[in-house]
């Protein structure tokens, strides 16, 4: 099996992972998953041991994974043990339906912006001309606000939004400066109030905002709330950051570990010249299945094989799909001028086969990988020397 990234990921104390089956109910929506692989920090931070995990249930609910695979956006997961930190990744590869979860320690980050966060309500005891002069100094986009409307706003804060300068950013109001709608769905307007309440509440607040330039282009923003005191007022401290760049690597991360995922779900390895192995492990869906025929072809292309050895002794359930996909892929195989060899093949396996109709000579296969092998090596001449 190819591990590139189990291994990647196991060597590091910084990160847990895993992957999930997806299983579905039968209006097509998410109920569950099965946990087909992770490494020791994983269980560690769930707290059970590897086997009471491995091959288990693992509740989507646990980290609100259904609102990831029904398409909705993104919610920012985080996850506690031991005082630790954790932030939790989630990718979805649709054509296998499985997940892959990823854990990254970002304890030390909270800590460095906790600090920072002190220093900002340390500060907030000073005058208002220091807030002003701290606005307006500033090279990050800082503008003041309360009642609905900006009370002080730099430079950096209009040329982000694409204004002239920072008179021109004042003569507007905060909700005009965002669309009616958050990508959720949620209004801006009940998103603010949301957003300002919880800043209000606890002192401070960090979330992500789409905001409207002055093209009428959208930008995704992380906005930085701190409630002050400014003129006997109780107002907000607002900091931007544009996440644009960071977005595009986190997709480009995204797509990246997709990548990966669909390569450890099908795991091709070369024995021998003009010989490969892929050895099936947990369940198909017919998704997968035609990940695994797309992903075949392409390798034996790529190596001119003679003989493609299909090991299945590791998979769950073979239905009359399942057995039709595997069927398809010994015809594809052949026509492309290379024998495909099915080993693995258990009773329950031979009577799905015989129950399709399927003739016996149309398909080689055995009962084990040990006589799948030394079939493959008789097909390509080969011999293992004593």
């Amino acid at each position: 099996m190819n591990s590139t990234l189990p291994a990647l990921l196991g060597e590091s104390k910084s990160f847990a992972f895993a992957i999930c089956e997806v299983i579905f109910d039968a209006q097509q929506q998410p109920i569950k998953a099965i946990c087909c692989e992770l490494n020791p920090l994983f269980a560690e931070l769930i707290g059970k041991p590897l086997t009471g995990i491995l091959g288990q249930d693992f509740y989507l609910e646990n980290f609100a994974l259904i609102a990831q695979l029904r398409g909705d956006v993104s919610p920012q997961i985080y996850y506690q043990k031991n005082e630790q930190q954790y932030k939790v990744d989630v990718i979805y590869q649709e054509a296998s339906h499985e997940i892959l979860i990823i854990f990254t320690n970002i304890t030390a980050e909270i800590q460095l912006y906790s600090l920072q966060y002190k220093a900002y309500k340390d500060r907030a005891d000073e005058s208002d001309e220091h807030y002003t002069r701290l606005v307006n100094s500033s090279t990050d986009p800082i503008l003041l606000f309360g009642n609905g409307v900006f009370i002080e706003a730099n430079e950096a804060a209009a040329h982000l939004l694409g204004y002239k300068n920072k008179s021109d950013l004042l003569l507007l109001t905060p909700m005009q400066l965002a669309p009616e709608r958050q990508p959720n769905g949620e209004l801006t307007s009940a998103f603010s109030v949301r957003m300002n309440a919880i800043a209000l509440q606890k002192g401070y607040n960090r979330f992500e905002c789409i905001h409207t330039k002055a093209d009428g282009s959208d930008i995704l923003i992380e906005v930085s709330l701190t409630t002050i005191h400014y003129q006997g007022d109780t107002i907000f401290y607002c900091a931007w950051r544009d996440l644009t760049e960071e977005k595009c690597k986190e997709q480009e991360l995204k797509e990246q570990q997709e990548r990966m995922l669909l390569d450890i779900s099908t795991p091709i390895t070369q024995l021998w010249k003009e010989i490969l192995l892929l050895p099936l492990v947990g369940r198909i869906n017919s998704k997968r299945a035609q990940n695994i025929l797309s992903a075949a072809l392409q390798k034996i292309a790529a190596t001119q094989t003679k003989v493609f050895i299909l090991d299945i002794a590791g998979v769950d359930l073979v239905d009359t799909a399942v057995a039709n996909s595997f069927i398809r892929l010994a015809k594809a195989t052949r026509l492309m001028g290379c024998q495909c060899i099915i080993s693995g093949i258990s009773p329950q396996v031979a009577q799905t086969i015989v129950e399709l109709g399927i003739q016996a000579d149309e398909l080689n296969t055995t009962g084990d990988l040990q006589t799948a092998l030394q079939k493959a090596l008789l097909l390509t001449g080969k011999q293992i020397a004593a």
